[in-house]
């Protein structure tokens, strides 16, 4: 039990980690950005990286928010049922949660795979197999995320 609980501080730590880096990266970079669009000098690449890496915030976001419980729910509704129906039901969300990121999981390595040696259009040394690899990566945290719920 406390392993398990040391391995989702772990997780929550990397991920916070993450995050902080990255919004922090697109912050700098789009204000680099509109100083040296001002004078001329602007970077060509700074929207297209932009964009990618708030697109792999988004895939961990969501286990995120998941892990705080940030996901739509009906609670008004959900309330009303008596307690075998909540538990049911609580049963059929975490199976289409778990359904839908295994989905995900599947078509992100699959995207990966055939994007690996697909260069990014203004920074091509940089493929987009790689950040493809952000969605397998954020539906692993969900999962980590929905066992913890189920533990």
């Amino acid at each position: 039990m406390k392993m398990i609980k040391k391995l989702y501080k772990a997780v929550d730590k990397l991920y916070s980690l993450l995050a902080t880096i990255g919004f922090s990266a697109i912050v700098m970079i789009l204000g680099a950005q509109i100083v040296l669009r001002r004078i001329g000098w602007p970077f060509m690449w700074a929207e297209e990286v932009c964009r990618y890496m708030y697109i792999a915030l988004l895939f961990m976001g969501a286990a995120k928010a998941f892990s705080r419980g940030g996901h739509l729910t009906v609670d008004i509704v959900f309330a009303k049922f008596p307690k075998k129906v909540k538990l049911a039901l609580l049963f059929v969300y975490y199976l289409a949660i778990v359904g839908f990121t295994a989905f995900m999981f599947y078509s992100g390595i699959q995207l990966a795979k055939f994007q690996w040696n697909s260069p990014m259009y203004t920074v091509p040394w940089f493929m987009l197999g790689w950040v493809d690899l952000c969605i397998p990566f954020g539906c692993v945290l969900t999962l980590l995320y929905v066992l913890r719920e189920l533990y």
